[in-house]
């Protein structure tokens, strides 16, 4: 039974683009690219989508008990110029509100621009340059021979530390300091 709604290619690379952003700038990003056209359709190009200010606060609105809780309109701006700074959009105004479009959509829907794309008819990667990236990068999928379980993970700049973690290197760094001036003043 096919999923309703159709899908998305989300690269891993958007993980070092929204590294530094704040977290309604992801949420609102993986909002506007599940919105985008997919294919041209009434007037708009591949990777388009009209919307409104009021529209993006309602959808990233949630609750906090009995509160609803809205980012402003200038967090919405703030976020969008951002991205146009970065240049992952370019918007402009109509009629019926604002259209954006997502730059190099087209470069990121096609399965072929990614490494560990395989042709399903020739069972083929994407060709000799990417076997090594393909080893590299996809070693997670090979199985191994006993239980049928990842031979070998690649955390390279897809792992992100939890707060937890990122609170007790601080500590863990300020101990240090003190320890150090703490000695240096004896």
């Amino acid at each position: 039974m096919p999923i309703r709604g159709g899908y998305i290619l989300f690269a891993r690379r958007f993980i070092e683009l929204l590294a530094d952003m704040p977290l309604l700038d992801r949420t609102l990003w993986v909002w506007l690219y599940c919105k985008a056209n997919h294919k041209d359709y009434a007037g708009l190009a591949r990777g388009e989508l009209v919307t409104t200010i009021d529209e993006m606060r309602d959808a990233m609105s949630y609750r906090s008990g009995y509160r609803m809780i809205k980012p402003s309109i200038m967090d919405v701006r703030r976020a969008l110029g951002r991205y146009c700074g970065s240049n992952m959009v370019v918007t402009r105004k109509t009629t019926r509100g604002l259209v954006i479009t997502i730059c190099d959509f087209d470069l990121y829907q096609n399965p072929a621009n990614y490494g560990c794309y395989a042709d399903v008819r020739t069972g083929d990667t994407a060709g000799d340059k990417n076997r090594a990236h393909y080893k590299q990068e996809c070693n997670k999928n090979e199985k191994n021979e006993e239980g049928g379980k990842p031979t070998s993970f690649s955390f390279k700049s897809s792992y992100m530390k939890t707060f937890d973690e990122m609170d007790c290197e601080r500590a863990s760094q300020a101990r240090q300091t003190a320890i150090k001036e703490f000695l240096a003043d004896e």
